[in-house]
This record gives C-alpha cells, sequence and structure tokens, in this order.
C-alpha cells in the first residue's frame, strides 16, 4: 500500500518536473500547492499558463485595455463558498463591475468570482480564453497567483 503511494506521488512528481519550464515560482507553486484542491487543479494548467503569459505580455502592453484593477488587489483569494481567505501566493482584484450580456477574455487562467448586489454567486476556476457568463451577476472579482501579476488582463470582446 505504501509502495503504491509512493509510486504515484514519484511519478506525478517526475511528471510536473518534466513539464515545468525551469520557472521557480512554477516550481514552488508545485511543492507548495499540491495538497489543496483549488490550487492543485491550477499547478497542473501552471504550464500552459505561463506559456500564454509569456505570449500575452505584449497584448498587454500594446492595447491597455485591462479590465483588471491589478495595483489595488489584496492578497487572498475568494474560494468556492465565497469566503476571502488568505494566501501569500495569491491576489485578489476589488469588485468589478460585470455584464452577463458581454462577453470577456482573460489571458492566463485564475479563479473568477461573480456577485449580484453584492451577495456571493459562484467562483470559477478559468482557464485563458473566455470566462463563463452568469445570468445575474453584475460584478465579479479575479483571483491570481502571484507569478502571473506583471501579465494578467481581462478584456471586454
Amino acid at each position: 500500500m505504501k509502495f503504491k503511494t509512493f509510486l504515484l506521488l514519484s511519478s506525478t512528481l517526475l511528471f510536473l518536473a518534466a513539464c515545468s519550464d525551469e520557472n521557480e515560482s512554477s516550481e514552488e507553486t508545485t511543492s507548495e500547492d499540491t495538497t489543496t484542491e483549488e490550487t492543485s487543479a491550477d499547478t497542473t494548467d501552471s504550464t500552459d499558463e505561463t506559456e500564454t503569459s509569456e505570449e500575452g505580455t505584449e497584448s498587454i502592453s500594446e492595447s491597455g485595455d485591462n479590465l483588471l484593477d491589478i495595483e489595488n488587489s489584496e492578497a487572498g483569494w475568494v474560494n468556492f463558498a465565497g469566503e476571502l481567505k488568505g494566501s501569500p501566493d495569491y491576489k485578489v482584484t476589488p469588485e468589478l463591475p460585470y455584464d452577463s450580456s458581454s462577453h470577456y477574455e482573460l489571458n492566463i487562467g485564475a479563479y473568477v468570482s461573480y456577485f449580484s448586489n453584492g451577495e456571493f454567486l459562484e467562483t470559477v476556476q478559468t482557464s485563458s480564453g473566455p470566462i463563463n457568463q452568469v445570468e445575474g451577476a453584475d460584478s465579479i472579482r479575479v483571483s491570481y497567483h502571484n507569478s502571473f501579476e506583471e501579465n494578467i488582463s481581462l478584456t471586454e470582446q
């Protein structure tokens, strides 16, 4: 029984190491966050998100259409129950106006929390690309890993 657990853990670590891009923050995320459900799902996509963040850097500086208020983000993240939890590895934006009839796109994976008149509706883990359209929501908060702070953007399409 212990051998199977060891074999599974070591093969998982070997796979993650092979997929990494030699980025220290991605390696730290992989080793520190594998114990929680929410962040372990994030680390499996970290290599894809890192590649996207490198590609998306140019569009942020050129377009200036980023709807995220990165400067006023606070430490922590909004969990799946709508609670703001402290985490030194994550930041969350202030509430941003949201129109469910509009289409929005993230350039990097993040957690998007939807609110209606300040009341929590849901949190959705989103990869890069379009975010979910949630009827009745009038604001969102975006939780993202610290390593994405310089590259993350949300644009209205």
